[in-house]
C-alpha cells in the first residue's frame, strides 16, 4: 500500500512538473499562440486518418500474436474493443493498458498472464528494435556524419539495437542457472522462466517473427508519416532523419510509462529533441502534442461506444492495482 502511494505521488510529481514548465515556458513566449489558427486542418484530417490506421493494425498485431500463444474463441472485433478500452485507460492511469489486457483476457478466454505478459515483452522487443534498426540503418548508411553536440547518433543507436537485441537472451541463461529455496522467490522464478520460454519459443519461429516484423515496419512508417504531419501542421518541414529521429523518440517514450501514457514526458523529450536539431522548444512540444491529443481524441470516441465495458474495466483495474 505505501509503494503503491508513493508511485501515484510520484508519477503525479512528475506530471506536474512537466506541466508546469510547459505552462511557464508558452506563458513566455505567446507568439506560439499565433500559430494555432493557422494549423492546417487538411493535415489534421490526415492524421485522423493515419491514427485509424496504426491504431487498427497495431491492435491486430497483438492478435497474431496471441493467437499463436494460444488464444482461442476471440474475435477480431471482441479483440479490438479490449485494446482500444486498454489504450484509453492507459491516458489515465500508469500501465492500465498491460494490466486491463492481462485481466480481460484471463477472464474472458482463459489466456495465462504468463502468455500475456509474454505477448507484450516480445512486442516491446521487437518494436524497439525495428525502431532503432531503421534509424541506425538511416542515419549511418545516408547521413553517417550526423551529430547532435557532438555526439555521433549512428553510435548510440548502434549501442542500444545491440543492448536491446541481446537482452532476452542473456536473461534466459541467467534464469537457466539460477536456483531459489525460498517458496515465493522460487515461484515467481518458475514465473519468469515460463514467460522467457514463451517468448524465446515466439522469436526461434521465423514465420512469427518475419510477421510480427512486417507489422512493426509498417507501423513505423505509419507514424513516421504521422508525425511529419504534425510538424507541418504548424508549418515546420523535417528532413528524413529528423523525421526519424522523433518518431524513434515518440515510440520508444510510450513503451515504459513514467506517468500516464507519459504525459508530459514524451512531450519534454521531444521539445529538447526540437531544440537540438535547431528548431525550438516549443515547436517539439506544439508538434508532439498535436500528434498525441489527435490520437486520444480518437481512442476517446471510439470508447463512447464501449461506455458499459469501459466501466467494467475501470472495476478490474481498481481491484487489481
Amino acid at each position: 500500500m505505501a509503494n503503491s502511494r508513493f508511485r501515484k505521488y510520484a508519477e503525479m510529481a512528475v506530471t506536474a512538473l512537466c506541466v508546469v514548465f510547459m505552462v511557464c515556458y508558452f506563458s513566455r513566449n505567446t507568439h506560439f499562440f499565433a500559430k494555432l489558427p493557422d494549423i492546417d486542418l487538411k493535415v489534421v484530417f490526415f492524421l485522423c486518418i493515419l491514427n485509424i490506421f496504426i491504431h487498427l493494425v497495431t491492435a491486430y498485431k497483438f492478435l497474431y500474436l496471441l493467437r499463436r500463444l494460444g488464444l482461442k474463441g476471440a474475435s477480431d472485433f471482441a479483440w479490438t474493443k479490449i485494446f482500444t478500452i486498454a489504450r484509453f485507460l492507459n491516458y489515465h492511469i500508469t500501465q492500465a493498458a498491460h494490466l486491463y489486457r492481462a485481466v480481460a483476457l484471463k477472464r474472458q478466454y482463459n489466456l495465462s498472464y504468463t502468455n500475456s505478459i509474454a505477448v507484450l515483452a516480445l512486442l516491446s522487443w521487437i518494436e524497439s528494435i525495428v525502431n532503432c534498426l531503421i534509424a541506425f540503418i538511416l542515419i549511418f548508411a545516408v547521413f553517417p556524419g550526423f551529430r547532435i553536440k557532438d555526439i555521433n547518433v549512428s553510435l548510440i543507436l548502434g549501442s542500444v539495437l545491440l543492448t536491446i537485441a541481446f537482452l532476452p537472451f542473456v536473461g534466459e541463461r541467467i534464469l537457466r542457472i539460477t536456483h531459489f529455496r525460498n517458496r515465493s522467490f522460487a515461484w515467481l522464478h518458475a514465473k519468469f522462466t515460463d514467460m522467457t520460454r514463451s517468448f524465446a519459443a515466439a522469436v526461434r519461429d521465423r514465420a512469427t517473427l518475419l510477421v510480427i516484423f512486417s507489422y512493426s515496419l509498417l507501423i513505423f512508417m505509419l507514424n513516421v508519416t504521422a508525425i511529419d504531419f504534425s510538424f507541418q501542421a504548424i508549418g515546420i518541414h523535417l528532413t528524413v532523419s529528423q523525421t526519424v529521429l522523433f518518431t524513434v523518440l515518440i515510440m520508444l517514450g510510450s513503451i515504459i510509462n513514467i506517468t500516464p501514457s507519459n504525459i508530459g514526458v514524451v512531450e519534454m523529450l521531444s521539445g529538447y529533441l526540437s531544440q537540438q536539431l535547431g528548431f525550438t522548444l516549443g515547436d517539439g512540444i506544439l508538434a508532439c502534442g498535436i500528434f498525441r491529443i489527435v490520437g486520444y481524441i480518437l481512442v476517446a470516441l471510439a470508447t463512447v461506444f464501449f461506455y458499459k465495458d469501459l466501466s467494467l474495466a475501470r472495476r478490474e483495474i481498481a481491484e487489481y492495482s
